[in-house]
């Protein structure tokens, strides 16, 4: 990740090269985005990945998701999740080499390049300085298809430029594994759906990274009280828990 005097320099320089997208209602932005001639696909390599590139040393993966090489067990990941229609939501956090996740009862973990999830998830939105919720869709979100190509490119870059300085923060604020369980913890007590439905469960990853920093005793209590894992699993779990 670049230094913050580089990201600076960087933004400020992005910025010149789009004048921004605005829409003044919900109408005029499914007009934008209601018409199929052009697909976000086309512009990935181009307006995209070299940001991500560039800003934050990503690899790509199908054009998706991107991520950095491990450091210390962990890696940065963003991924672009499609939503209900035609519009993805651009989600951001960190990859554990550590981690397994439970699926059909079965522990996985996700290592390689071409598994990459985010264990620790989050999104724009808590975190936007445009309290408009109504045009959030416009300026947070990835719309999938556009009429007019150079249109495209301004509503990608002006989504860009406000998402890119949040997750630069984020990146910036949460380091350690203190401080991601601190995170997990906040959000958690924010009591807001949005945490609850997503995967892999946040108190899940907790238990794992409690016993990574070294609070194992918690850790494994926290197992124990886990309503959504099998004993046979939970011992299986607990084992592996010991050992790192």
């Amino acid at each position: 990740m670049i230094d913050q005097k580089d990201f600076k320099s960087k933004m400020a320089d992005y910025q010149k090269t789009f004048q921004p997208i605005t829409f003044k209602n919900n109408r005029e932005l499914l007009d934008f985005c209601d018409n199929w001639e052009h697909s976000i696909k086309e512009l990935y390599d181009t307006e995209i990945t070299p940001m991500f590139r560039e800003i934050f040393n990503m690899k790509t993966l199908d054009n998706k998701t991107w991520f950095t090489d491990y450091e210390n067990h962990v890696r940065k990941a963003i991924h672009f999740r499609a939503l209900k229609g035609i519009s993805y939501e651009i989600d951001f956090g960190y990859n554990f080499d550590f981690i397994q996740v439970s699926k059909n009862e079965k522990l996985q973990y996700n290592r390689t390049e071409k598994s990459v999830i985010l264990h620790i998830r989050d999104v724009p939105y808590p975190y936007a300085s445009d309290t408009n919720v109504e045009l959030w869709d416009c300026g947070y979100q990835i719309e999938g298809y556009f009429k007019d190509k150079n249109q495209g490119i301004r509503h990608i870059r002006t989504v860009l430029n406000n998402v890119i300085p949040i997750i630069y923060d984020y990146f910036l604020r949460i380091k350690t594994y203190d401080q991601m369980i601190n995170e997990i913890d906040r959000r958690i007590n924010l009591d807001d759906p949005m945490y609850y439905m997503m995967y892999p469960d946040q108190k899940y990853i907790k238990i794992w990274l409690m016993a990574k920093n070294g609070e194992k005793d918690k850790a494994f209590q926290l197992l124990k009280e886990y309503p959504y894992l099998s004993e046979e699993l939970k011992n299986i779990i607990m084992l592996k828990l010991k050992i790192l």
